[in-house]
């Protein structure tokens, strides 16, 4: 089920990034056009993330993705933890362990 999804639309001048820029969940601008409601990220609750994006290179424009898997819980000290879910090649999945010693479902 997609939570939300936001692009740049056609037309609109590119949107530069650095490498270490973060794309925060719910983002918005003139721009962008989103779709469905910006829900807030939940304890106990499983997500993931895909971003596709064009880059500017030298010789011209390259495509990069990213994808990954999180989770949010609390910690013994009721702090906002967001957990990176890893793929387990043992176990041939994500290991979505320590989600679940967090309070996650």
């Amino acid at each position: 089920m997609t939570t939300w999804t936001g692009d740049f639309t056609a037309g609109s001048p590119p949107y530069l990034l650095s490498t270490d820029t973060c794309i925060p969940y719910g983002f918005t601008g003139d721009s962008i056009r989103t779709i469905g409601e910006i829900i807030p990220v939940q304890a106990g609750k499983r997500y993931s993330v895909f971003i596709n994006a064009d880059i500017r290179r030298d010789e011209g424009w390259q495509n990069r993705r990213y994808q990954g898997d999180f989770c949010v819980f609390l910690d013994e000290a009721r702090r906002v933890v967001i957990h990176d879910v890893k793929w387990d090649p043992r176990a041939g999945r994500r290991d979505w362990s320590a989600c679940a010693a967090g309070g996650a479902d």
